[in-house]
């Protein structure tokens, strides 16, 4: 009995993996959250906005999570899909000192706006996103990681976040996300 049970477990496990993750898309406690755009500095002329939660020095995630969006523009052949489209990425570590997380972001994708979020900054964020932040202690140092992608559409003064993308996502799904009306 107990051998049954486990072929039908890992017959079941692939199905469930595949289809339970909604192809890419995460269900997140945060989807339908409205979000001020002024606190977190989204422009005001954008109908659609991407934000990566991250911090400035971080050798892997971040940077490759944003190369990824610049990849996704890229490839793009029609520029005009995306004008309406806010980057953004929000430096979560909230260090004094720091090199500017907009000159960072901008040294990936001149598209991309970056933010050192302040103390209520993060405090904001941490509610309207539920961000579950990684925090590694490496030495003194800390690191910081969401690893997801929040797709926010506005709904008249307020963004809502509609998506919730993992970073492996690919850049095409990405891009039929950000597409989405």
């Amino acid at each position: 009995m107990k051998s049954v049970l486990l072929l039908i477990a890992l017959f079941l496990t692939p199905i469930v993996i595949v289809f339970g993750s909604g192809f890419g898309i995460v269900s997140h406690p945060a989807k339908g959250n409205l979000v001020d755009p002024e606190i977190l500095h989204i422009d005001q002329e954008s109908d659609t906005a991407i934000i990566f939660f991250g911090y400035v020095g971080c050798s892997y995630i971040c940077p490759t999570s944003l190369y990824k969006i610049d990849e996704m523009l890229s490839e793009q052949n029609d520029s005009t899909k995306f004008e309406g489209l806010s980057i953004l990425f929000a430096d979560i570590a909230n260090r004094p000192g720091v090199v500017s997380s907009d000159r960072y972001a901008k040294n990936i994708s001149p598209r991309m706006q970056g933010v050192n979020l302040s103390k209520e900054q993060l405090d904001y964020s941490v509610d309207m996103f539920n961000l579950r932040i990684r925090d590694t202690k490496r030495m003194d140092s800390e690191v910081y990681h969401t690893d997801h992608f929040f797709v926010l559409k506005r709904r008249d003064k307020a963004f809502e976040i509609t998506a919730v993308l993992p970073n492996q996502v690919t850049t095409e799904k990405l891009a039929e996300v950000l597409l989405k009306k």
